[in-house]
């Protein structure tokens, strides 16, 4: 795990040439129990996780909490890793246990980058977690005003009523802005 974790290259080539069995093994010295890829994503360690794509890692390999290394990558704002995992054909949209995608948690943390590049790769802007959160709406309750502008900008739904959850929240000018710019596409797309 320290090799992924710190972008070895040389340790993980040598890790997975001598037991290359750990290459999709989750570790179980440590909860939450993490494969390599997860580690690597987890820390921004971009060119380890190429590297173990390139040699098999399974690109939508979870830990206990349901979490993948594209779910560990958005929570860390890691832009670099969320795309190599992309082309890696990770899972999009694949969700926590509580169907937490990796879009809608860089939209909790305000990783507008990330949340761009997620949009740009396809993720579904108007997914809804097992407690019918958007990301639109989830951003909104965390005060992410970029985040909430540049989701409208994608054409996010406003089903999951972002302008009551800023409210909720105490974020009125976000929620001013949310009621002034209804539905979709109120900011252009950059």
């Amino acid at each position: 795990m320290k090799a992924a974790r710190a972008g070895d290259i040389a340790a993980l080539e040598t890790l997975i040439e001598q037991a290359p069995h750990l290459l999709n093994a989750r570790c179980r010295a440590v909860p939450p129990f993490h494969t390599l890829l997860t580690e690597a994503s987890y820390s921004g360690q971009k060119d380890a996780v190429a590297l173990l794509l390139e040699r098999g890692a399974d690109p939508d390999a979870t830990d206990d909490g349901r979490l993948t290394p594209l779910i560990r990558a958005a929570l860390r704002g890691h832009v670099e890793c969320i795309r190599v995992l992309i082309d890696g054909k990770a899972t999009i949209d694949k969700g926590d246990m509580y169907r937490n995608t990796p879009l809608i948690l860089a939209a909790q943390y305000g990783h507008v980058e990330a949340v761009r590049t997620l949009c740009d790769g396809g993720a579904d802007i108007n997914w809804q977690s097992s407690h019918y959160w958007s990301p639109i709406a989830t951003a909104a309750y965390c005060g992410k005003a970029e985040v909430v502008k540049l989701l409208a900008s994608y054409g996010a739904s406003r089903e999951a009523d972002p302008e009551k959850q800023a409210t909720i929240r105490g974020f009125h000018e976000l929620a001013t802005w949310l009621r002034e710019n209804p539905e979709t596409s109120a900011v252009e797309k950059p």
